[in-house]
Order: C-alpha cells, then sequence, then structure tokens
C-alpha cells in the first residue's frame, strides 16, 4: 500500500500527456550539460526491455524554472563547472525536492576531483544549506531497487561509493564521480564508444544495473529499504 501511494503521489507531479510513462528528463544549463546527446535512447531501451515500466519515447529538456515540477527526476550531465544558482533557481530546487523530485547527476569529466563535481556539489548544498552531503550506504535500498548490486561502477571507478543529500527518507539528489552515462554512449554502427577501465563489460553492465536501480527507487523511494 505504502508503494502504491508513493507512486500515485509521484504521477502526480507529470503533465497529462506524459503520467502513464517514465520521462527521461534532462537539466540543460549554460556549460557543458549534454557530452552524450544520444544516450538517453539506450538507457530508455533497456529500462523498458527489463523491467515493465513504461517510457515516453523522446528526451525532455528542462530548465530550472516552474516546467521541472512536473517531472520527478531529473538526469544532470556535466565535464566543467556548474554554473552559480540564482536565488529564484534555489527556491526552485527546494520545493521541487521538497515535493519528492530527485536529482541523479553524474560527473562526465574523466577527472577523480573534477571542477564539475566542486561546483555542483557547492550549489547544491545552497538548496538544503541545513543537510550536508553524505555517502550512501551500500546497505541502502537504492542497491536493491531493482537489481541486488554489491557496489558502484561506471566508465572509470574514481570513488567506490555514491554521494548525495536525504530529505526525510529520501536522496533527493545522488552524485556519481564515475560517468556511469558515458557506458551508455554508441556510436552510428551501435558500437560502444569509451572503453570502460579497468573491468570492461563486466564493469559497464554493473554501471547499467546501476542506473535502473536509481531510475527505479526515484520510483518507488524506500519500500525495499522498509521490506
Amino acid at each position: 500500500m505504502r508503494r502504491l501511494l508513493f507512486l500515485i503521489f509521484m504521477l502526480s507531479f507529470l503533465e497529462a500527456s506524459y503520467r502513464d510513462a517514465f520521462v527521461f528528463t534532462q537539466l540543460r544549463y549554460s556549460g557543458e550539460w549534454d557530452p552524450f546527446p544520444d544516450m538517453w535512447g539506450e538507457v530508455i531501451s533497456y529500462l523498458t526491455t527489463t523491467t515493465s515500466i513504461k517510457a515516453y519515447p523522446q528526451r525532455k529538456i528542462v530548465t530550472i524554472n516552474e516546467e521541472i515540477f512536473n517531472f520527478p527526476f531529473v538526469w544532470v550531465l556535466g565535464k566543467s563547472a556548474f554554473p552559480p544558482l540564482s536565488g529564484q533557481e534555489i527556491k526552485i530546487l527546494r520545493t521541487f525536492f521538497e515535493r519528492g523530485g530527485m536529482m541523479f547527476i553524474d560527473d562526465s569529466s574523466d577527472v577523480v576531483d573534477s571542477r564539475f563535481r566542486q561546483s555542483v556539489k557547492e550549489e547544491l548544498a545552497k538548496v538544503f544549506p541545513e543537510r550536508a552531503w553524505r555517502e550512501i550506504p551500500i546497505s541502502h535500498a537504492i542497491f536493491r531497487s531493482f537489481y541486488l548490486l554489491r557496489g558502484v561502477s561506471g566508465r572509470r571507478i574514481w570513488r567506490n561509493h555514491l554521494e548525495g543529500i536525504l530529505h526525510g527518507e529520501k536522496y533527493v539528489v545522488v552524485f556519481s564521480a564515475n560517468d556511469i552515462s558515458g557506458t551508455w554512449s554508441k556510436d552510428r554502427f551501435g558500437n560502444y564508444l569509451y572503453e570502460c577501465i579497468p573491468h570492461r563489460e563486466r564493469q559497464r553492465w554493473e554501471a547499467q544495473k546501476l542506473v535502473i536501480n536509481v531510475i527505479m527507487y526515484s520510483l518507488t523511494g524506500t519500500y525495499k529499504g522498509d521490506a
């Protein structure tokens, strides 16, 4: 029952045309916001093949304005510095998170302690100054929301954990330093563009499973942790 109520609440975010489907929503900002412009299609294909979730067949691109309230899950990519948030943007994001929205932020810079990581964490900390960034423990529901995972992955494993901002019982911001998005990117012949280091295709598979888990967590919350 708790899971059902949570799903109904999340669906209340969406415009009528999107309410029956998961929408891959990506944030546009003044910077390198779209390093892998086609990877969203791979994510949607995998999501609909491996789960029972219906997905909208197009990517939705948003900025930080009132439109963001229509989409409960927002993907943020970056390679360079994330721009400073205005006071209005901080207010909008806080309302977005307080209503149950979630952001998944993926560092695509391939640098261990990148300027993107530093800046985006600084800016998101302004939204919840009373809540510190924290490591997400491997025992958390996000690692069992669909697949049972025993660690994190990505194109290059710079950090062996996810980080996040916890609001109530839910991580409303989840951050990966390992370029998970790069594991999905393909050329026009369908070949993966980037090698996964050091464990190659096994590592890619684990990264892609983690993406499915993050999406499922955004839709279902902590019910697996409760179980």
